[in-house]
């Protein structure tokens, strides 16, 4: 041992019981500690300078390479300026050859903008051209109007068409000099409600005083295109129009309408006082004719019975002369009324075929129905329009041939209902058919054997044209024509259902009835109307007034009566006493739709509308009484 200090460890090793002995110097120990430590800090110099120098470098490299960016971006922007320059001054680009992708496509989207533009003000060009063209041919002017600045700008062709000297623009209150002062209201009024968001667009036709004197009538159309944050109206813009030569036309077809309307009264009165005063003697000519032929004591000898059939048959032919005439005239005049009802195509065709069959008959023609289904339900009156279809039928039977036939058919073709009559007769020709429905006019049959006055296919056209339909016709010469009558179409589900549901399964009357109808209200008229359809012996009559009622009850007298409150008590007990009269012996029913009291002799009362099972039960009721049995 020298003395100096020493540093000891131990450690016991286990199976052997032995103990490990290390025994070092202290100052080596230390010694060794410090060089490591001096070895560590060098290194960490070392790895500060050479991480200070890497960035250093890294910057160096990052500051070139900006540079060159910055040289290949600063030259193609300072070239795509200079082009977006060019194409805001409308003046002519080239496009340089860019290194980069990006910039070639900025380039040519300029490019294929700047000859786009070029095209557009092309055509913005030629639209300007053919406005003014537009608005030279015209006479008329497009106007903008500075509000705020009120700065009112025209085109040159209205200063023109004023007779003013063309200024670059002028104030409304200039503008508002030249208006006639009855339209000056109604232009400021106008102006005020576009400007107020009132209207989308104001138009307004006014007259503008001339430097001659005159006034020129204008049509003034204009908006308001831009306006503030607050919704003040800043710019509007318009048109003007000469429309003087078309209020002068206007003013003279107006004119001229008004005289040919008046002409037209004037005739249709002239023709319906010589009608009416021709019927008077005309009325005693058939009269004593009738009595001359069927006096047993006239002693007439064969060749005055000839002649006097030949006054006859004259006599009628003009009676029915007069009559078309007088309906002619006024359907013309517009004095006939029509009452149009809802009511079944298809059973108007089969009334009409009952009332014509037997003529057909008696010329040897064929008259059928060829419709098989339910037909359509129509908007009609009941009676013109059976005159328009016995008219059709009587022309198919007059121009057809023994042999021949006649059908009548119905459909529904969109919202309408077709009813036609064809045949196979004559036929008309091409030429003919352009004055077919012309008054007077009998297709060159004026000297023949068949009977007619010329007036009745105008008359049917122009009753249906009342009734809100058409009639189209088709035909060939020899081979038959068909007329179709057009109407519109009226949907009846809702009150099928209703009358479907309150019938009985297998419902039928016992007896024909007829049935009088007095009601303004239309769901009872249109259920009374399907439940006629569904009752194959019930026949319906249907009126909103008491004339007209009159009239159809001294025609078929009803074995029911049915009215509301469209009738006043009186006048329904009246309308029954006179259904029963004309009934003999007959019982007639009496029943009343509205508020109590019910009229005296009504057998019951019912709410309206009335319930179909009330109605079905009076009807088999009705039905099931003896015809002979007294009241």
């Amino acid at each position: 041992m020298t003395g100096e200090p020493r540093l000891l460890a131990w450690r016991e090793l286990e199976g052997v019981n032995w103990t490990l002995l290390a025994v070092i110097d202290e100052n080596s120990a230390f010694v060794t500690g410090d060089s490591l430590s001096r070895s560590f800090r060098e290194l960490g110099i070392w790895m500060l300078m050479g991480l200070l120098l890497f960035y250093l470098l890294t910057l160096m490299i990052i500051r070139r390479r900006t540079l060159i960016l910055n040289r290949m971006l600063i030259d193609p922007l300072q070239q795509l300026q200079t082009m977006a320059a060019a194409f805001g001054t409308q003046r002519r680009m080239d496009k340089p050859r860019f290194r980069l992708r990006e910039f070639n496509e900025i380039g040519d989207a300029l490019i294929k903008a700047s000859r786009e533009r070029e095209g557009a003000l092309g055509t913005l060009a030629a639209e300007k051209e053919r406005l003014r063209l537009a608005l030279d041919a015209s006479e008329g002017s497009v106007w903008e109007y500075d509000i705020a600045n009120d700065r009112l700008m025209m085109h040159d062709s209205m200063f023109h068409l004023l007779g003013l000297a063309p200024v670059k623009t002028l104030s409304l209150a200039t503008f508002q000099a030249c208006i006639h002062p009855q339209d000056l209201p109604r232009f400021e009024s106008q102006r005020r409600r576009v400007m107020a968001r009132k209207m989308a667009v104001g138009e307004i036709e006014m007259r503008l005083h001339l430097p001659d004197g005159r006034w020129l009538w204008v049509l003034t159309r204009g908006s308001v295109f831009r306006r503030d944050e607050n919704g003040t109206a800043l710019h509007a813009t318009g048109v003007v129009l000469n429309i003087h030569q078309r209020k002068h036309t206007t003013a003279e077809l107006e004119r001229t309408r008004d005289e040919a309307r008046l002409a037209q009264r004037a005739q249709s009165r002239l023709f319906s006082r010589v009608s009416h005063e021709l019927r008077t003697p005309l009325g005693i000519i058939i009269g004593f004719t009738d009595l001359l032929q069927d006096s047993e004591a006239s002693r007439l000898d064969a060749q005055t019975q000839r002649y006097l059939s030949e006054v006859v048959h004259a006599a009628q032919r003009l009676d029915a002369l007069l009559e078309d005439v007088l309906q002619l005239a006024s359907l013309e005049s517009g004095e006939m009324r029509l009452e149009c009802e809802v009511q079944s195509a298809l059973r108007c065709l089969r009334r009409n075929i009952d009332q014509s069959v037997s003529r057909a008959s008696r010329c040897g023609i064929q008259l059928e129905l060829a419709t098989a289904i339910q037909g359509g339900w129509i908007l009609a009156d009941r009676q013109r329009l059976d005159q328009v279809m016995q008219n059709l039928i009587d022309n198919a039977v007059k121009y057809n041939r023994p042999g021949g036939w006649i059908r009548l058919s119905t459909w529904v073709e969109a919202d309408s209902v077709c009813l036609e009559v064809a045949d196979n007769g004559q036929g008309i020709a091409d030429d003919d058919r352009e004055t077919l429905f012309q008054p007077f006019s009998r297709l060159g049959m004026e000297h023949s054997e068949i009977k007619g006055t010329g007036l009745g296919l105008a008359i049917c056209q122009e009753l249906v044209r009342r009734m809100q339909g058409r009639i189209e016709v088709s035909s060939a010469p020899g081979q038959g024509s068909r007329f179709q009558i057009w109407l519109p179409q009226v949907d009846v589900k809702t009150h099928q259902a209703a009358v479907i549901q309150a019938l009985p399964l297998g419902a039928r009357l016992e007896r024909p009835l007829t049935i009088l109808l007095i009601s303004k209200d239309e769901e009872t008229r249109v259920r009374m109307e399907v439940l006629s359809e569904q009752l194959d012996d019930l026949t319906l009559l249907s009126t909103r007034h008491r004339t007209r009622a009159m009239r159809l009850i001294n025609e078929r007298p009803p074995q029911l009566l049915i009215c509301d409150a469209t009738l006043s008590a009186d006048q329904a007990v009246e309308l029954l006493h006179r259904c029963q009269r004309l009934q003999g012996k007959q019982q007639v029913y009496g029943y009343w739709i509205g508020p109590a009291p019910m009229p005296a002799g009504f057998h019951a009362q019912w709410q309206p509308p009335p319930r179909m099972e009330k109605v079905w039960s009076a009807l088999h009721e009705a039905s099931r009484i003896n015809p002979d049995d007294a009241p």
